[in-house]
């Protein structure tokens, strides 16, 4: 097959050399992931033009908000298939419960629909919207289960279809070329380039959760949530839950 893709433009101007617009892929990577970078890609058609802005603030280096978005997107899809691999489970019953239909109705056939819309002249944006369908509605299903975990048909019904979910979510992305790498290496390396991107270090932030833990545990509230909104302004968001706090950093 020959195709001739689009161009690819920079702040609305076509990427050249005699312009001095040209972007290199290692520009990128010191910010952003590959996986990121091979999304923004792909939600163009190929044959049209793509669009690549560049912010310049003073004093940083210049960051890519298309790619960036698209690592949120990835990093989205990552957790969405960790999520559902909790609540993934084998069942023989075969009484498909009302409550399920409307999430079977987009979980069973999402493969084939990702395939239909790269069949139709490799249409990626489409294909990228299914997936975007199916990890949305495989996340209402999580909700779902853990909403009513009690009722054990349910739930056993709701983890079949999970699983389904999650074998979709993976086979559509392979297809893409997408979510190639074990979730754990992803995680570990985006972590560790967002760390560098804001200077920041493990140490550092696990420093300042132990004084909010310490500040909450004095019922010091107020000092709990000043060091809460510090790690946001340095873009760490923190969660707390029955087993702790957690911390990412955005991208």
């Amino acid at each position: 097959m020959w195709v001739h893709n689009g161009f690819l433009n920079v702040d609305k101007d076509k990427m050249s050399k005699s312009l001095g617009n040209f972007v290199k892929p290692r520009d990128i990577y010191t910010r952003n992931d590959p996986e990121a970078l091979r999304y923004a890609f792909l939600t163009a058609h190929y044959p049209g033009p793509l669009s690549l802005e560049i912010e310049k603030l003073p004093g940083k280096e210049p960051s890519f908000p298309r790619v960036d978005e698209a690592e949120r997107r990835v990093d989205y899809l990552y957790s969405t298939i960790d999520r559902l691999h909790t609540h993934g489970a084998t069942c023989d019953s075969k009484l498909r419960q009302k409550d399920l239909a409307p999430y079977r109705s987009v979980i069973e056939p999402s493969y084939e629909r990702v395939l239909s819309a790269l069949d139709d002249d490799l249409n990626t944006p489409v294909a990228l919207a299914h997936i975007g369908e199916l990890a949305k509605t495989a996340n209402e299903l999580c909700d779902l289960l853990e909403k009513r975990k009690k009722d054990t048909q349910l739930v056993a019904e709701g983890g079949a279809l999970a699983k389904l979910a999650a074998v979709n979510l993976r086979t559509g992305l392979d297809v893409l070329g997408l979510l190639h790498t074990p979730a754990d290496g992803y995680r570990e390396r985006t972590l560790q380039r967002r760390l560098d991107v804001r200077d920041l270090s493990t140490e550092s932030i696990e420093s300042k959760l132990a004084l909010r833990a310490s500040a909450r545990e004095a019922k010091d509230f107020a000092r709990a949530d000043q060091i809460r909104a510090e790690l946001s302004s340095l873009g760490v968001e923190i969660a707390d839950s029955p087993r702790g706090t957690t911390w990412t950093v955005r991208v």
